[in-house]
């Protein structure tokens, strides 16, 4: 995962016959060593000085997230008294969530210098 602007530096790359050094698959995804690179708007900009400009790793190692409400799943609550006077109703869905690290160190970051 990268920046825009990592993106635009990596397409940009060339060989010395002016052939681009990465190559797009068949869905249209930047390849580097025959993985995608998937463009993140919220990631910093590859001069941005000390900061992550790639992810890299198994982000489906990395975390998981727990349906924590065990079988029953998605709770749907009914408000009927505080909509009764007008004859209308409401209705509050809900679900409880957890994460887990599953692997630690799985997803690494390649950080920038600091000058």
């Amino acid at each position: 995962m990268a920046s825009p602007s990592v993106f635009n530096f990596l397409v940009a790359q060339t060989d010395t016959t002016g052939r681009p050094l990465y190559k797009f698959n068949s869905e249209g995804l930047l390849e580097i060593a025959g993985k995608p690179l998937y463009v993140n708007n919220a990631m910093p900009n590859y001069n941005a000085a000390s900061s992550p400009a790639v992810l890299f790793g198994s982000f489906q190692h990395a975390y998981s997230y727990l349906n924590g409400s065990g079988a029953s799943g998605m709770r749907i609550r009914v408000l009927k008294e505080r909509f009764a006077d007008v004859f209308e109703g409401a209705a509050i869905i809900y679900t409880r969530l957890g994460a887990a690290t599953l692997v630690s160190g799985a997803v690494k970051a390649l950080v920038t210098s600091s000058s």
